[in-house]
């Protein structure tokens, strides 16, 4: 992404976007303590959360809607169905990701004997 900012152009809320992919970044890393599925679930939908409110008020702050109550309304409402994509696009690769986390966690338990595996 950041590659494809250099070369086709960056934009005025870029680094909305980036730091908005920050912030997902911060809430997984809480994870690393105590992995359970509630756990992971519930920062898949805040990490979705955080980025859509950080990213979207880049773009409302690049003055298309209006730089009003109205155009924070209108912008945010414009985004709304961009957000619902990204929420199950979000949980679907969260699911698939955790899986394989397990998958391998449990082939390295396995061919080493180990319990306490570093995965």
């Amino acid at each position: 992404m950041a590659l494809a900012d250099i070369v086709l152009g960056w934009h005025s809320s870029a680094l909305f976007t980036y730091a908005g992919m920050l912030a997902g970044a911060l809430i997984g890393r809480g994870l690393l303590r105590q992995l359970s599925v509630l756990r992971l679930g519930g920062a898949a939908i805040i990490a979705s959360l955080a980025f859509f409110l950080i990213s979207n008020f880049g773009v409302y702050l690049g003055g298309y809607y209006g730089l009003g109550l109205d155009g924070l309304v209108a912008c945010f409402i414009a985004a709304l169905p961009f957000w619902g994509l990204s929420l199950i696009g979000d949980l679907g690769s969260t699911v698939i990701l955790f899986a394989l986390f397990v998958l391998a966690r449990r082939t390295v338990e396995r061919d080493t004997g180990a319990a306490g595996s570093r995965l």
